[in-house]
């Protein structure tokens, strides 16, 4: 079975990763805020879920349209 289907809130990617937080010398990932870097669109938000990679797929395309989507 497959993982969740994710991607970033801004572009609809799935190429993000937990941001890293730097406290001190100590590099920690902050697991309550849980927020997230794209490695494509380089800006950090709320990671979504997708019932399916299609549903993933058609956010992407209507966020590149500018039809829907945050910012």
């Amino acid at each position: 079975m497959a993982g969740p289907v994710v991607g970033c809130s801004f572009c609809g990617r799935p190429n993000v990763y937990p941001k890293h937080w730097v406290q001190g010398i100590l590099v920690t990932i902050n697991a309550e805020r849980q927020i997230y870097r794209c490695r494509d669109c380089n800006r950090e938000g709320m990671l979504l879920y997708f019932d399916t990679e299609e549903d993933r797929k058609r956010f992407e395309a209507e966020c590149r349209s500018g039809t829907t989507g945050p910012g």
